[in-house]
């Protein structure tokens, strides 16, 4: 005899062979043939529909559904209009603190009705800015049966594993194809992946891990200064994948030659600073809740450089896994996500816990070695903090000894070789050009030479008599030096950030409390000589920001077309030597910019202007 009346969903329906499942409000599966199907087509028979039934034993004492019909009170997949209503007409902050309440009524998630009620709650957990928050909850509280449907849905991200490999190998080819669309890829001979346990090569298993992330990754790390892990994060923010960090406010993690967490929040990522109270000194990360990297490794350069480490990589272990999400959980339950980097004002004796000094310098060593050849100079700016941090760091102070040349002429040396070089290929060039037969319609002709080979060639001449010609005036922090060889008056001009400019007109400036000087103005009156130059220079430091060095032809005395040559040479650091052409006008200032300059914490860098 048939039942009370129950509700449910259709789970699959074969039209051909006339029968189905659905799914009972208690997670059973229930069989039901169409013969038992009143006011519905076998086109509305689609997976999820609501529809109500009663309960009778079939056949070999089958429980089978019997007058199926659609659901009087259809389950909820939108917000009822008394909640809508009433959040309507609220602030946000009453709205949170009601979702909250209504959250924790909400125990256990084992039926229908209670995931529909969940489904309600996410409906609104965008406008409350509470969505991570309720699906985690939501996690927490289902049976494993309604975690996955909350990933197989795509309302959650992560799902277990263990139960769903398990579910997989009993489900029927059509739940079994849902899932594998829902995974991208699935084996059906997937066996357990061993745990792997690491003491060398850590960083390329992080990062072959981090690039497999599909939905969500979690970190909690005590230190991290290593750019390639920063990039790989990045990478993945880019795609969408979600990224939770948690770090410590400190001068390792949080100063200015740190990692530009910044540009980590800017991408989206949330990024959660612990303070020194209670020191978190976890290593571990969690990818797509499936893979757990943990281990004595920090994500530093002086991990990966000098320190014996470990990390051990789980695959799959579901309770180690929620075990450390939820150790992740209560790490972040009761911080906010930061959305401005500032370096603290941390006072001296937290500067020097655990012998950070010692740790900072090294670290920065290793930074600096990580460099490319093209960023020496951003490399010796580091390796020269490296040791104001720590003196003892008898390394950094080699390399430096190594990269930076003992004195200006031979910073001058290779500065004109490597220029001259370059000059020299670009006349071979213009050569082949000017000589390059034209067609016309009747007889072939040659080009005649172009001007570009003359003045290139003048400008090889001025670059080539720095060879035997020293430097005047002061070299400083950085000195912009110009020489030429004739008799006419040029002038030396360098805009600063604050666009206040250095020139013969006002030969001492200060901007941002760094005074910059013209010391040298040469040929400005009598006696005018014939190899002059100018030279501006600043002693104690540089201001931030960006600079442009250009060379104006004030005064013709002896060619309208003056060559010269203007060298940038920093207190530490590669020279850069620039050539050009001035060409006097009489109803203009004949003006050449040469270069802009960018001054930052990681370094000066020189952009030539000149074609």
């Amino acid at each position: 005899m048939p039942d009370k009346e129950h509700q449910g969903k259709i789970k699959w329906y074969d039209a051909k062979k006339a029968f189905g499942f659905m799914i009972s409000e208690d997670g059973s599966d229930i069989f039901f043939h169409w013969k038992s199907v009143a006011d519905l087509t076998p086109e509305q028979l689609v997976t999820e529909l609501p529809v109500a039934f009663t309960l009778i034993k079939g056949r070999n004492d089958r429980v089978e559904a019997l007058r199926v019909s659609p659901a009087k009170a259809p389950m909820i997949n939108q917000p009822t209009d008394l909640l809508a209503t009433i959040m309507g007409r609220n602030k946000n902050d009453y709205n949170v603190s009601l979702l909250a309440q209504l959250m924790a009524g909400l125990y256990p998630i084992k039926d229908e009705t209670s995931y529909a009620m969940a489904i309600e709650l996410l409906a609104y957990a965008d406008t409350t800015g509470l969505a991570r928050e309720v699906k985690q909850h939501c996690f927490k509280i289902a049976n494993d049966r309604y975690r996955l449907k909350f990933w197989l849905n795509g309302i959650i991200e992560y799902c277990d594993l263990g139960y769903l490999a398990r579910t997989f190998e009993k489900a029927p080819p059509a739940h079994q194809q849902q899932i594998a669309e829902r995974l991208s890829t699935y084996s059906l001979n997937r066996t357990p992946i061993p745990p792997k346990v690491l003491f060398e090569k850590i960083q390329a298993q992080l990062l072959t891990e981090i690039a497999a992330a599909k939905h969500h990754i979690r970190i909690a790390v005590a230190w991290f200064t290593h750019q390639l892990q920063f990039n790989a994060l990045i990478a993945k923010l880019k795609e969408g994948v979600q990224v939770e960090l948690v770090i410590i406010n400190d001068y390792i993690n949080n100063w200015e030659f740190g990692l530009p967490f910044k540009d980590f929040v800017e991408a989206g990522g949330q990024l959660y600073l612990t303070g020194p109270e209670r020191v978190m000194h976890h290593k571990f990360c969690l990818i797509d809740a499936k893979v757990l990297c943990n281990g004595s490794y920090n994500w530093t350069y002086y991990a990966e450089e000098r320190n014996q480490e470990n990390c051990m990589f789980f695959y799959g272990e579901e309770n180690l896994i929620r075990q450390f999400n939820e150790a992740f959980e209560k790490l972040i339950h009761e911080m906010e996500p930061v959305k401005d980097i500032l370096p603290p004002p941390f006072p001296p004796e937290r500067y020097d816990l655990f012998s950070r000094r010692m740790y900072q310098s090294i670290d920065l060593q290793y930074k600096a070695q990580s460099k490319p050849a093209g960023e020496r100079q951003q490399a010796v700016r580091l390796l020269r903090e490296a040791v104001t941090l720590y003196p003892e760091n008898i390394q950094a102070k080699t390399l430096i000894d190594q990269w930076v040349p003992s004195d200006e002429s031979t910073l001058k040396a290779q500065a004109v070789a490597q220029t001259t070089s370059a000059i020299q290929q670009q006349i071979v060039q213009a050569q082949q050009v000017a000589t390059t037969p034209v067609t016309t319609a009747t007889t072939p002709v040659t080009q005649p030479p172009q001007r570009t080979v003359s003045d290139l060639q003048a400008r090889l001449v001025v670059a080539e008599s720095l060879q035997h010609r020293n430097y005047e005036g002061q070299r400083g922090k950085l000195r912009i030096n110009l020489v030429w060889n004739t008799f006419d008056d040029l002038d030396l001009h360098v805009l600063l950030p604050d666009n206040q400019e250095i020139s013969y007109s006002t030969k001492k400036v200060t901007c941002q409390g760094f005074i910059g000087q013209l010391d040298l103005d040469a040929n400005a009156g009598t006696p005018r000589i014939q190899n002059p130059q100018e030279n501006i220079y600043w002693d104690t430091g540089l201001p931030v920001g960006t600079y442009k060095v250009s060379v104006v032809h004030y005064a013709q005395q002896e060619l309208a077309r003056v060559p010269f040559a203007v060298s940038i040479i920093p207190e530490s650091g590669e020279a850069t030597l620039l050539t050009g052409i001035v060409e006097f006008s009489s109803t203009h200032k004949a003006t050449v910019e040469v270069a802009e300059l960018s001054y930052a914490a990681n370094g000066l860098t020189v952009k030539s202007l000149l074609a």
